[in-house]
């Protein structure tokens, strides 16, 4: 009786798996898509200094964890912040940038 229970909780707490500074699916350094897990690519360019991990997305919904949806390649994945101090990858800093599929803006980190 309590097998379900179990699942459902695995589940759940599976979302954030792989997300963050060093996160497989979103926010970790890679350098090619064998770097990242099943379902994400390595985002590349002067914006990703290292490539970061990304999913893509249609809104935020489609991100795991706490990772936001922007309007960039179609929307991608990438990791919130406020501040500064909470991009601690080198070379990403926080940033505003139109969140996909709404009119609002949403701060991630970047390089740059």
């Amino acid at each position: 009786m309590r097998t379900p229970w179990l699942a459902l909780l695995l589940l759940a707490s599976g979302c954030a798996v792989n997300v963050g500074p060093d996160g497989l699916a979103v926010g970790g350094p890679c350098i090619d898509e064998f770097d990242c897990v099943t379902g994400s690519y390595c985002l590349r360019g002067s914006d990703f200094p290292n490539g970061t991990c990304t999913t893509n997305c249609r809104g935020d919904g489609d991100c795991r964890g706490d990772s936001r949806c922007v309007d960039l390649e179609s929307g991608v994945c990438l990791l919130p912040c406020e501040t500064n101090a909470d991009c601690v990858r080198e070379g990403y800093s926080c940033h505003e940038m139109d969140a996909r599929a709404t009119t609002d803006r949403v701060s991630v980190c970047t390089g740059g």
